[in-house]
C-alpha cells in the first residue's frame, strides 16, 4: 500500500518534548531536527513524509536519514 502525505498527520508522538501530541501539531523546526538526529530509520522516514506534507516544495527533496537501524 502506498503511503500518502496525510497518513502520519494524526500519529501521536511517543517520546520527547511533544509526547502525546499529533505530528501535525509539532513545529517544523523540531521535525527537521528529528530527521537529522533520530536513530530509527522508520521514524525518520515518517517524519520526512510529514514535513513534505506540510511543505510541498520539500516533496522533491530526499532527506538523508542518519539512522542505522
Amino acid at each position: 500500500m502506498k503511503q500518502t502525505y496525510s497518513d502520519f498527520a494524526y500519529t501521536p508522538m511517543s517520546f520527547g518534548k511533544y509526547k502525546g501530541r499529533y505530528l501535525k501539531d509539532i513545529p517544523d523546526d523540531y521535525i527537521e531536527w528529528l530527521i537529522m538526529n533520530i536513530q530509527d530509520r522508520g521514524l525518520c522516514e515518517m517524519y520526512a513524509v510529514e514535513l513534505q506534507r506540510r511543505k510541498p516544495e520539500y516533496r522533491k527533496t530526499k532527506y538523508k536519514c542518519r539512522a542505522t537501524r
